[in-house]
């Protein structure tokens, strides 16, 4: 099958990839393939029989059976993706396994996948260099492996289905027999909460028929793996024909849930992460005795830098993702956060040292201008960097309290504005805080300069609606951004214009959230090559979780408070649905650190991608402490 176009798309979309010819198979010797294909109605039936024609055992392996699966699947030009390219959901569960594509423009109609037979255990993809860094590649569906017989098959069958957008792709998934609901309250939960699970199969089953067994694997640090330790069978209670769990899980680490409902074989996946304050204690500890940067005489003297866990030391590049300025900012950001709320001498200190060093290598104390590397490098384009850095002195201020800092951040949203900074997909602007300390300090003309500022920002936003126009590629992030400037900005000014445009915004960025019942899945902004730019293996790979989720949660979050506050009871349901899917969002990337205070800035999610294997954190201690940063200010507020 070479193309899959529906009559009714306005678009004429053909939602197949166009390098490798869909249902190509990928077997191991001795192993035949036979395949198989019906069109009903508005849907396509396919099987493919995988036979063992030698007169001995095969035992296969992970990946050695797999099914070419290609979607259209790229981040290239915004129109081209709106119209013409679709987000690819892959949930390998067994015998419960599905594709969810969503067109990223969120223009019905979406393409949905249903397992009707057989197992699927994982997921691959294949680039070989045919494509550009903006293509994910071609989707493979690996089966799960066994051992097989000689003359004995496996049989892998799905369903091919239209469908219009995430609600009703999983109501239609409840027309299938052996689908079964697997639906948590949260998948990441901070140790010491209750999990709620809960399981229903389509067809019913007498309670002797459903057996669930829990496993659980520690998570102490990036480059330690831990086997999954079989905890025994899991207690559940039957209520209406669903199967319900409700535990206290009291160590930190994951948990696999392996679930049997009659016939059918299917898992979910959630994580314990200490408490947000104990966490945060033990990475900024982690920051200030691993990443920070001592030697007098260097421009780098008293920087964070990214930390190197397989090597155990830090590591430093003038390139635009491995240098002391962007995102390591966050460090420094994050230390002062915690010094608010903290008395921490060894912190404190290491705090000074770093502020010394930003005050002298990352920003012009005099004009504003913020560089883009240490030594005052203005080589690259830092613009984008400016929000960040007046956030930094914005925090320094509230820890500190002087003034200076409080102006020191005036000046740089000041420099940002001046270069242009209106027409940026910024993320991070410090919008409603920093207004809010110019206000308390008296620093009334500030304000209204500010609000000035954010206000032509906003008719900017609003002005390019989705379309993007500064941009060259579809991302996540300027959805994201948008939706965050555009929602602060309402708050702030209470103009209808402004939400009605932020409401596109979230449109289009709740295409790219998941919805299965796995902690890196479930609400994590899709993105997959966050780790060939940020990360050590430099690979590509779906990166889920990443940090990029917080924005999409704060974005969420923000509009579930406005709802909350517009007292109408229509939009009470909306209301709880969006600030649930924002803590899911917000905690999504906390699997990220490690009980010892270490980091890792990306999950390699898929089973391998161009044959190499993934599924690993990475070993950079890179962008991630935003992550925290957040959590503590929208968790706690």
């Amino acid at each position: 099958m070479k193309s899959l176009v529906n009559p009714q798309d306005p678009f004429g979309m053909n939602w197949l990839g166009e390098h490798t010819e869909w249902g190509t198979v990928r077997a191991v010797d001795g192993i035949t393939v036979s395949k198989g294909r019906k069109l009903g109605n508005n849907i396509i039936k396919e099987q493919y029989v995988f036979r063992n024609d030698t007169n001995r055992e095969i035992f296969l392996r992970e990946g050695d059976l797999a099914i070419y699966t290609p979607f259209r699947d790229s981040y290239e030009d915004v129109q081209t993706c709106l119209e013409e390219r679709c987000h690819t959901h892959v949930w390998c569960g067994g015998e419960v396994s599905y594709v969810c594509a969503l067109r990223m423009g969120d223009v019905e109609p979406h393409l949905g996948l249903c397992l009707t037979a057989g197992s699927l255990c994982s997921y691959s993809f294949e680039r070989e260099g045919k494509r550009g860094v903006h293509d994910r590649g071609d989707l493979l569906l690996n089966v799960t492996p066994r051992v097989l017989k000689s003359e004995e098959s496996i049989c892998i069958e799905w369903v091919i289905f239209w469908h219009k957008g995430k609600h009703d792709f999983y109501k239609k998934l409840e027309n299938f027999t052996n689908y079964v609901r697997v639906e948590a309250d949260k998948y990441v939960l901070y140790e010491g909460e209750t999990l709620h699970l809960r399981i229903k199969a389509m067809t019913p089953v007498l309670e002797n028929e459903i057996y669930i067994e829990r496993f659980y694997k520690p998570h102490t640090s990036v480059c330690r793996k831990h086997p999954w330790v079989d905890e025994g069978p899991a207690v559940f209670t039957m209520m209406k024909g669903i199967a319900c769990i409700d535990q206290e899980l009291s160590h930190c680490g994951e948990y696999e849930y392996r679930i049997r409902v009659g016939e059918v074989n299917t898992l979910c996946r959630v994580f314990v992460s200490p408490v947000l304050e104990e966490l945060s204690a033990k990475r900024c500890a982690f920051i200030v005795n691993h990443q920070q940067y001592q030697k007098q005489g260097s421009h780098l003297n008293g920087a964070y830098l990214i930390y190197d866990n397989e090597e155990q030391q830090i590591f430093y590049q003038n390139s635009k993702e491995y240098n002391a300025g962007r995102e390591r900012l966050g460090m420094g950001i994050l230390l002062a956060r915690y010094l608010q709320e903290h008395v921490n001498e060894e912190v404190a200190a290491s705090l000074s040292g770093y502020l010394h060093f930003v005050t002298h290598e990352l920003v012009n104390t005099s004009t504003g201008e913020v560089y883009g590397d240490a030594g005052c490098d203005n080589t690259r384009d830092s613009v984008e960097t400016a929000p960040w850095a007046a956030r930094f002195f914005m925090e320094i201020y509230r820890f500190s309290g002087n003034n200076e800092f409080l102006k020191m951040s005036m000046r740089i949203m000041h420099w940002y504005y001046d270069q242009g900074g209106a027409e940026h997909y910024a993320v991070a602007v410090p919008m409603s805080e920093l207004i809010e300390c110019l206000e308390k300090a008296g620093m009334r003309q500030d304000s209204l300069y500010l609000l000035g500022q954010f206000k032509e920002h906003a008719d900017w936003l609003m002005e390019n609606g989705v379309k993007y126009e500064s941009e060259e590629h579809f991302d996540q992030k300027m959805a994201a951004a948008a939706a965050n400037d555009l929602l602060e900005l309402y708050a702030i000014t209470g103009k209808k214009k402004c939400l009605e445009a932020a409401e596109d915004q979230l449109t289009v960025l709740e295409l790219f959230g998941g919805r299965a019942p796995d902690h890196r899945l479930y609400e994590t902004a899709l993105r997959y090559g966050e780790n060939r730019r940020v990360g050590k293996r430099q690979v590509y790979g779906d990166t889920l979780p990443n940090p990029s989720s917080v924005l999409t949660g704060m974005a969420y979050l923000k509009y579930a408070r406005i709802l909350e506050h517009e007292a109408d009871p229509e939009l009470d349901l909306v209301q709880k649905q969006f600030k649930r899917k924002a803590y899911a969002a917000l905690r999504s990337p906390l699997s990220l650190f490690f009980e010892d205070g270490s980091a890792g800035c990306a999950y390699l999610y898929p089973y391998a991608v161009d044959g190499r294997p993934e599924q690993f954190t990475d070993p950079y201690a890179n962008d991630q402490d935003w992550v925290l940063y957040f959590l503590q200010m929208y968790e706690e507020s």
